[in-house]
């Protein structure tokens, strides 16, 4: 009581101070909720920024893709001389739909300048209209001068697009050109495609969209607009683009879309915060409580999870680094005879085995952890079992100068699932050997028990295991005090990831069974697993006795 009384004030500054906390850091949230909202437009600015430099680049693209596409036949081929004959403009004409055609039929012309001696030739309007020619003839003189073309490959043909202002005759027009060439890149002559002006634009970005499989996402979720068309007119009153691109005459811009405003979903609150201070509050000092007693377990929890973290990696990196050596050693033909080959071998198949157990067990826990594991038990003879394990398990044992002796009843049976009680008996030898003096014999060994009941042990020579310890070593990632505090002052620690003996507890569970661990009659520790009973009729075998004249002895 005395005790409860001192604690009770503690406890109440320590809600008061949680109030106050909660209470600043709600103060201090609707601050923060401005400058994220200030962080996540600047997020999408820089998005768009680049975003739609890629979609004028794509749009730019496709529009010098389709004008030299378009132009080719007639422009497309170097001059082999600044005399030779020049195509007539007839040949542009294609009959396949593309982009620079004119929804209005007839509204589409083709037209050359000839810059030797100026004369121009025409199909379609401006070959009738000598108004239309003229501003034509104008039009793709002025091109030449402007340097404004571009081309789709480094010496291609240069291509560029124009269009036709004020209430002249060139009003909704708009020419599609390019600049054929003699040697020298001598232009001689320019040759042009006549469309409507307010269908090109859109046309050249349903072309890109469609190409682009990139950019097709970032229109569709309305995040930019494109606009493609005249320089010179429109969007005065506009915000500024993000990003634009020319090609001749032609302005592609890239302007921030209605979705990019959607997507900002940082929203500042508005209200009195009053009553959500009050249920801040409320459920601080109902979670206070559990808070300081879950504090204590975190701290174990995170001490725990740093512990297997620093083991994993040693034990990951000590057999990794024996394969890796033993491996180039083979690779290399640095092994001097066909004994060094086959201790190379070895030691690769030993570490690859450390390995996979290891595996093994990080599997188990995680599907510990989703509920996810089963088993699907049949009666097994033990000793076979057993003694197959021993066998695989010897050269890692005579690594660490251990042996492991088995002396079970020939017909002692259990049901089980035979990989998970191989996996069990592995973790306990390992288990064994890692915790033993060097020397040590490892005893595996079995008897029937009471209730219908099999027991199998791995007795040790190591120091044993305390009391106090012997239920909280089958918890996932805990390590005994006693190796922590010989790591700690740097001395050497038994290495061990702490997942072993979770593994083993939880698969002998899934049999129905149970395991302990006790002293061993010679000193060290014995770990004893209890299974249900195989196919052995009552009363052959008392229940806790062992036939003498039927132990199968094995050393491994």
């Amino acid at each position: 009581m005395k005790t409860a009384a001192l604690r009770a004030p503690q406890l109440m500054l320590l809600l008061l101070a949680t109030l106050a906390v909660a209470a600043l850091a709600a103060i201090e949230a609707e601050g923060d909720v401005g400058a994220h909202r200030a962080t996540a437009e600047r997020a999408m600015r820089d998005y768009l920024a680049v975003a739609g430099r890629d979609a004028v680049d794509a749009v730019a693209d496709a529009a010098t893709a389709e004008a030299t596409v378009a132009l080719a036949p007639a422009a497309g081929p170097r001059a082999s001389s600044p005399y030779d004959l020049l195509p007539p403009p007839e040949v542009l004409a294609r009959p396949t739909a593309t982009p620079l055609a004119c929804p209005t039929d007839g509204a589409t012309a083709f037209a050359r300048l000839d810059l030797r001696d100026g004369t121009l030739a025409a199909t379609g309007a401006p070959g009738r209209d000598s108004t239309l020619a003229r501003w034509l003839h104008d039009t793709l003189t002025a091109v030449v001068t402007n340097g404004e073309a571009r081309a789709a490959t480094p010496g291609g043909m240069p291509v560029g697009i124009v269009f036709g202002r004020g209430p002249g005759p060139g009003a909704g027009r708009a020419v599609v050109y390019g600049v054929k060439r003699a040697p020298f890149d001598a232009p001689i002559a320019v040759y042009g495609v006549v469309t409507c002006a307010a269908a090109l634009g859109p046309a050249l970005v349903a072309r890109a969209a469609s190409a682009n499989a990139a950019l097709a996402p970032t229109l569709a979720d309305s995040l930019l607009v494109l606009t493609a068309g005249d320089d010179g007119v429109g969007h005065e009153d506009a915000a500024a683009p993000v990003a634009r691109a020319r090609v001749g005459g032609l302005e592609v811009r890239a302007w921030a879309g209605p979705g990019a405003q959607r997507r900002l979903v940082v929203r500042r609150g508005s209200g009195p915060r009053l009553a959500l201070l009050g249920v801040l509050a409320a459920v601080t000092a109902s979670l206070a409580f559990l808070a300081l007693a879950q504090l204590g377990r975190e701290q174990d929890l995170v001490r725990l999870r740093a512990d297997f973290t620093s083991s994993v990696s040693h034990e990951l990196r000590t057999p990794l680094a024996q394969i890796l050596l033993y491996g180039e050693t083979l690779a290399l033909g640095r092994a001097r005879s066909d004994g060094e080959r086959r201790a190379a071998a070895e030691t690769i198949v030993r570490e690859a085995r450390r390995l996979m157990q290891m595996v093994e067990n990080v599997l188990h826990v995680a599907r510990a952890e989703r509920r996810a594991n089963g088993v699907s038990p049949n009666t097994l003879a033990l000793a076979p079992l057993v003694g197959e394990v021993a066998a695989g398990f010897a050269p890692l044992a005579a690594a660490a100068s251990a042996t492991v002796l088995v002396a079970l009843p020939g017909a002692l049976s259990v049901r089980a699932e035979a990989g998970a009680l191989r996996q069990v008996l592995l973790n306990l030898l390992d288990n064994a050997v890692r915790y033993g003096p060097p020397g040590q014999v490892v005893r595996v060994g079995g008897a029937y028990a009471a209730r219908g009941a099999v027991r199998l042990w791995v007795d040790d020579q190591g120091p044993g295991v305390p009391p106090r310890d012997r239920e909280r070593i089958f918890a996932p990632f805990v390590r005994l005090a006693r190796d922590r505090v010989a790591r700690d002052h740097g001395e050497a620690s038994r290495p061990g990831s702490g997942l072993g003996l979770a593994v083993v507890r939880d698969l002998v569970a899934l049999h129905g069974g149970r395991v302990w661990v006790e002293d061993a009659p010679g000193g060290g520790a014995r770990f004893v697993v209890e299974l249900p009973n195989g196919d052995v009729p009552d009363g052959e075998v008392p229940d806790g006795e062992v036939p003498n004249g039927d132990l199968a002895r094995g050393r491994a």
